[in-house]
């Protein structure tokens, strides 16, 4: 199983709906934060940039979405402390399960990266 973070909110420009690093970027520098929950947040934030990896982003996994495996528990943890600073300020957050999440292009101990399949019915 595969696990996901969406905020339901359009963010700025984005075509689709985004997820929780997008979203925390954008409460940073528009929100209303407590001197807590900015350091908290970047807490989190900077422990994800030691713990995990960032793929390769060619030509080709730009379309890709990204998903964690059901076994990265820590990660998804700290998924739902983020989720919870934005739900405090408004931000509709829902975890999003599925068991087929596309073509997968990328793969590595903690998330997956693939390429959503077009449901043409």
């Amino acid at each position: 199983m595969f696990l996901r973070f969406v905020v339901h909110q359009k963010i700025d420009k984005a075509k689709f709906h985004v997820g929780l690093f997008a979203a925390s970027s954008h409460l940073q520098e528009y929100g209303e934060l407590s001197i807590y929950e900015w350091e908290r947040l970047e807490e989190l934030l900077k422990w994800f940039n030691t713990h995990l990896p960032l793929p390769n982003l060619h030509q080709e996994n730009v379309q890709a979405v990204y998903w964690y495996r059901a076994s990265a528990t820590m990660h998804i943890a700290k998924m739902w402390e983020i989720a919870g600073i934005l739900q405090t300020h408004g931000y509709d957050v829902e975890m999003v399960k599925t068991e087929f999440a596309g073509l997968i292009i990328y793969r590595d101990d903690f998330q997956i990266g693939a390429i959503p399949k077009i449901d043409r019915h």
